[in-house]
């Protein structure tokens, strides 16, 4: 049983956290639509994908599992999540696990006014959230929200064209540029007119969340880290909290039923936890939790290959301000 990374992009560091822990005869075969990837040096085999949203992809997808026995597929971005847990069907009959939550959960969790509406519902904290300008400012003349508010593609990933208006000029003004810039990007969806979503700005301290459930879905532990410094959407210094979120976890972990960790970014606020986004796979800050101390893909490796469940949370270094380095590579 070999393992696929799909969409592998700039995260070589995950193939070698999986093959630290795996035997030599297990091979590592990464999957990507640009060759422009130091995962082609880390990986045994690289093969150059379609682009997800080509028709050709699942058939490629198919064909890779085939030719090297694949035992796990592990897509590594938001839309390839989506595309291959619509197409679990298929990945079963290949006798592949797909490292994702079902369906119906990624496609809530990547429309961000359907994950305000799943949240609510269930009774966890996130930012009040319209789908429309018109919508929001029937709310701003009741009284329901002021500014400043932040404004994003409701389809979007990785806080792109993420933007905070102070005022009335200024939503106006990131409206209308939104609305031009969101066309023919991945997160734009055709005949779809509420493309943009305004939230409530909650001021407080950012924190990630790595949410780690067994292949069963079950809830194991977690790992949550305090952000201390951000960059195009991105984690850049943390450090790990011991804030008590163990409640707000469980509950979660039986909501989305992932069958391994899902990263979350979260708001502190007096006291509370607000939502802000689920993301349906392994996450950019998960190296600071595996740096911290607690290897989760250990404890995916054993129930895949050695059908063992038990592991105890690890010691975790909680002390030490953990930060991203830049690793250059070169690639043929």
């Amino acid at each position: 049983m070999n393992i696929l990374f799909t969409s592998v992009g700039k995260r070589y560091y995950l193939i070698n956290y999986f093959k630290n822990n795996l035997d030599s005869k297990i091979k590592i075969i990464s999957v990507n639509s640009s060759n422009h990837t130091s995962a082609k040096n880390y990986s045994n085999y690289f093969y150059l994908s379609p682009k997800i949203n080509s028709n050709s992809y699942m058939k490629f997808i198919s064909s890779i599992i085939k030719k090297h026995k694949i035992g796990l597929v592990v897509p590594l971005i938001d839309i390839d999540c989506k595309k291959l847990s619509k197409n679990i069907k298929i990945i079963n009959k290949l006798n592949a696990i797909l490292i994702a939550p079902p369906f119906k959960i990624v496609d809530i969790i990547l429309d961000k006014y359907k994950l305000y509406e799943f949240l609510k519902k269930n009774n966890l904290n996130t930012p009040r959230t319209y789908a429309s300008k018109k919508k929001f400012l029937y709310g701003y003349n009741k009284g329901e929200i002021k500014f400043p508010v932040i404004l994003k593609p409701r389809y979007g990933t990785s806080s792109i064209l993420t933007i905070k208006a102070n005022g009335i000029n200024e939503l106006d003004l990131y409206y209308k540029y939104l609305e031009q810039k969101i066309n023919y990007e991945y997160f734009n969806k055709k005949n779809h007119k509420e493309k943009i979503v305004i939230q409530e700005f909650i001021n407080g301290t950012e924190y990630g969340l790595d949410l780690l459930n067994s292949i069963k879905k079950k809830y194991h532990s977690h790992l949550l880290k305090k952000k201390i410094e951000m960059r195009n959407g991105e984690t850049d210094i943390c450090k790990v909290s011991s804030k008590k979120i163990i409640k707000i976890c469980k509950k979660i972990s039986k909501l989305i039923l992932h069958n391994f960790i899902v990263d979350i970014d979260m708001i502190n606020k007096n006291k509370k936890f607000y939502i802000i986004d689920i993301n349906p796979r392994i996450g950019g800050g998960y190296p600071f939790t595996h740096i911290a101390g607690f290897d989760m893909i250990k404890y995916l490796l054993k129930q895949v290959y050695l059908k063992k469940h038990p592991l105890k949370k690890p010691s975790i270094n909680n002390k030490s301000i953990l930060l991203k380095d830049i690793c250059i590579s070169v690639i043929d």
